[in-house]
C-alpha cells in the first residue's frame, strides 16, 4: 500500500507515532546523560549567537537613527 500521504500543514510524524511539528524532544532532567549536556551546550551556543546577532542589529539601528537625526537637524536648520 505504501506510505500514507502527508496532508498540507500536518506535523511530521515521529517514530513513536506522535507529531512534534519539528519541535525538539523534551529532555528528562533525571536522565543525566552526556547527550543532555551536549544538547544544553548546543542550545547555549545558539542563544549566544542569537544575542550577538541582535546586538549587532541594535548597533546598526542606533547608527541609522543617529544619521537620521543629523539629517533632520540639517533640514530643519534650512527652513
Amino acid at each position: 500500500m505504501g506510505k500514507p500521504k502527508k496532508r498540507e500543514g500536518q506535523a511530521p510524524e515521529d517514530t513513536d507515532g506522535t507529531q512534534s511539528a519539528g519541535r525538539p524532544q523534551r529532555i528528562d532532567p533525571r536522565d543525566g546523560s552526556a547527550d543532555q549536556e551536549t544538547t544544553l551546550d548546543m542550545v547555549l551556543q545558539a542563544i549566544r549567537e542569537s544575542r550577538e546577532a541582535l546586538e549587532q542589529k541594535i548597533d546598526n539601528l542606533t547608527v541609522d537613527l543617529s544619521l537620521l537625526r543629523d539629517d533632520h537637524r540639517r533640514l530643519t536648520e534650512r527652513v
